[in-house]
């Protein structure tokens, strides 16, 4: 008896636990979803976006909001439309007409679709002359929908399909035309409905039927239904208008007047309610058959999905990241952030304080100085009175200062400290993980540069510098700038030694042990998102586990879980 309680825990539980851990999961990204339409609608009115702590003022926003509120009104007076009008064409006898005609469609529209294929049988080879008998079928067709024979009936389908083309249409119409439409399209019915003339579409149609059929048994003899599935789809549609027709000939004529009546009158009321005061502004728009789904969003947020439904970490809003002025903007869940937050920063504390990121500031700030020099000697002088070649010189050669980052020992100790500085603050995924993904191969290249204490390209690309600053001065120096101006003005290339002098204090604070350290680091922040991700594990039942992840995030309209997958 154990045996079987726990074979049944071990088939039950694990379902349990993957079912309940799914819902969670689609929830919280409906609440994400959810949360950013709100926000992006309330941008689109206010060039503002809401924090997380003050999310109320959305509810409160969109029950205020009149735009919403329109389209909500003018939604509910379509769905009473195309309620009303769906009355009618449940009425008995419209039951019967309206699947004639989409089944007769439906068959028109293979004979047609399958032109091509039937062509092959044209009469003028062996097998059977499909095209004759396509031909035949299509002209019948339109002879029975054209009603010599049974004109009222015909009146009548005519009336029936363009009921149902308003109902499906009362977006491209103004309610107030559309319920007119309706109307007239109901009175005539009723008045044509007791005339049809039942037993003549029945022989009709009859006849119809069998030639299909037999056209049908034509085509199987073909290789056509290799390649063609008309032979399965013609025998469905000739069936269901056959139905239709059968139906037909036992619906009481009489009755379908009567129920016809009724529900013309329901739309004369209905026209009568769009012309009132309250309506007509909003019955004059065209219809709205569905809101966008952005709108239903809108009017189905609650507080509720303010929240992510995982309360491991407590109860938590999710997370709202925007720069105001701007219409970026990030929805997030906080889900194990808090965990994840303090694992990260435990695995960066080792690379805060390198010496790398001083010796790199020196090489910067001796730059800045030359730079500084160059821009201060230039404004002082008015050296762009004499010689522009001194000034466009100076100015590229200023504008290549300022693009050091270029340069891949830069960039890659610039991304790190970056990095370091950024997780010291915040715990996003939004932010961390392709921040670290983008870090996983520099970190390591850098790491091996300062093994080697290898700055070379930083070294070509300042030697490269000096170049340009001893042209600068030589430039100067052979101008037509005065010369007691001239005597005034130092040698940039003198003051531009100390950059060669931060160098190569930059390679001497370089140290060879925090290579180790930025591996590790990395590699440690790398696992931890991986594992905020894959979920962290809560027993349950002392031996099974529930999963708890973090939910990801929507960046701009882009959700995380959708470009992961």
């Amino acid at each position: 008896m154990l045996l079987l309680v726990g074979l049944y825990l071990v088939l039950t539980i694990p379902d349990g636990l993957w079912k309940e851990e799914d819902a969670v999961r689609e929830k919280s990204k409906s609440n994400m979803t959810a949360l950013y339409d709100a926000q992006k609608y309330y941008y689109s009115k206010t060039q503002s976006f809401v924090p997380s702590d003050s999310l109320e003022k959305l509810l409160t926003f969109i029950a205020n909001d009149a735009d919403l509120a329109r389209r909500r009104e003018i939604g509910a007076l379509t769905e009473d439309l195309n309620n009303a009008l769906g009355g009618v064409l449940d009425v008995d006898v419209m039951q019967s007409i309206l699947p004639m005609l989409q089944g007769i469609d439906e068959i028109k529209g293979d004979l047609t679709y399958n032109n091509r294929y039937l062509a092959r049988y044209d009469g003028s080879g062996d097998g059977p002359n499909l095209m004759a008998a396509k031909d035949e079928i299509a002209t019948a067709l339109e002879s029975f929908q054209e009603g010599s024979t049974h004109p009222n009936f015909h009146t009548v389908q005519t009336y029936v399909d363009s009921v149902n083309y308003l109902r499906e249409r009362l977006n491209d119409y103004p309610l107030t035309e559309a319920v007119t439409l309706g109307q007239h399209y109901v009175d005539s019915l009723s008045a044509y409905i007791g005339d049809v003339e039942v037993s003549e579409v029945a022989k009709e149609w009859g006849s119809l039927y069998d030639k299909i059929a037999a056209f049908v048994k034509m085509i199987k003899a073909t290789d056509v239904v290799s390649v063609s599935n008309i032979a399965d789809r013609l025998p469905k549609f000739n069936d269901q208008v056959r139905t239709a027709v059968t139906k037909l000939s036992g619906v009481n004529l009489s009755q379908g007047a009567s129920s016809l009546a009724a529900k013309s009158q329901a739309l004369a009321a209905l026209g009568e309610k769009f012309g009132t005061e309250a309506m007509a502004d909003l019955a004059k728009e065209e219809g709205l058959l569905q809101l966008s789904e952005v709108d239903s969003t809108l009017l189905n947020l609650s507080k509720d999905n303010f929240f992510d439904p995982d309360t491991y970490d407590g109860e938590q809003r999710y997370i709202m990241a925007y720069r105001p002025g701007n219409s970026y903007l990030v929805v997030e869940s906080p889900n194990l952030l808090g965990q994840f937050g303090d694992k990260v920063r435990n695995a960066t504390k080792p690379l805060v304080n390198l010496s790398l990121y001083d010796g790199l500031n020196g090489v910067y700030t001796a730059l800045d100085s030359s730079k500084s020099e160059m821009t201060s000697v230039k404004d002082r002088y008015r050296l762009g009175r004499y010689n522009t070649d001194i000034i466009l010189t100076m100015k590229e050669v200023i504008a290549e200062m300022d693009n050091l980052g270029s340069v891949k020992f830069v960039r890659y100790a610039n991304d790190l400290k970056e990095f370091v500085d950024t997780v010291q603050t915040t715990s996003r995924l939004s932010v961390v993980k392709p921040m670290v993904e983008n870090l996983v191969q520099k970190a390591d290249t850098l790491a091996s540069r300062l093994e080697s204490r290898d700055v070379s390209d930083l070294m070509e690309r300042l030697t490269y510098f000096g170049g340009k600053i001893q042209k600068l001065d030589s430039l100067i120096q052979n101008s037509n700038i005065p010369a007691r101006v001239r005597s005034n003005i130092k040698p940039f290339s003198t003051q531009y030694q100390d950059v060669f002098g931060a160098l190569e204090s930059l390679k001497g604070s370089l140290n060879p042990g925090d290579a180790g350290k930025i591996r590790t680091a990395i590699h440690e922040v790398f696992q931890d998102v991986e594992e905020v991700l894959n979920g962290y594990p809560e027993k349950v039942a002392v031996v099974f586990e529930k999963m708890h992840e973090n939910h990801g995030f929507i960046e701009n309209g882009i959700k995380s879980w959708e470009t992961s997958e």
